[in-house]
């Protein structure tokens, strides 16, 4: 890394400490925490944020929250449901979650996390690729299994994710 680049990260990371100690000692509640190693070209910003190197490129780091849906009955997903992780927390029997009319660009993310079996079956018309039935099972034994559904263009289902022992079946065991 050339030295103009090292005492920019440089005056950077002191900029961002005594912004976070400023506003830290306002009483809001955080503390912006710089690491830079001597001599290394790497640099940690621990409460996220974008770091932005005009003349090495752009390196953005992003704090990701995803919502989490627990049902612990039978439960329609919805098309709202896209982008968050869905679970069978509290079930007290099987379960059955059915999939929303598939969109281009959807994405449900399904993790069993009670003891009790959970199937996931299509909407309607719509295909699942790489099922026979349409529906898969995950049985009592398999838990934390979880499945990442994509949708690619209307109609159409795609596994792209598959943790633990799914089961291609019609019936719910």
């Amino acid at each position: 890394m050339r030295k103009k680049n090292r005492v920019m990260l440089l005056l950077a990371a002191f900029c961002l400490i005594g912004a976070g100690v400023l506003w830290g000692a306002a009483g809001d509640g955080w503390t912006t925490k710089v690491h830079m190693e001597q001599g290394g070209d790497q640099q940690t910003i621990e409460s996220g944020g974008i770091v932005e190197f005009k003349d090495g490129g752009i390196l953005n780091m992003d704090v990701v929250t995803v919502g989490v849906v627990n049902s612990d009955t039978d439960l329609t997903v919805l098309s709202t449901h896209s982008g968050k992780v869905i679970t069978n927390y509290g079930a007290t029997a099987s379960e059955t979650f059915t999939l929303p009319t598939a969109v281009a660009g959807m994405v449900i993310d399904v993790v069993h996390s009670d003891t009790d079996n959970l199937k996931v079956v299509k909407s309607g018309s719509d295909t699942i690729l790489g099922t026979t039935n349409n529906s898969l099972v995950v049985t009592s034994g398999t838990l934390g299994g979880s499945l990442r559904l994509i949708s690619p263009r209307a109609l159409q289902w795609v596994i792209t994710g598959r943790e633990g022992t799914w089961t291609d079946t019609t019936v719910l065991p």
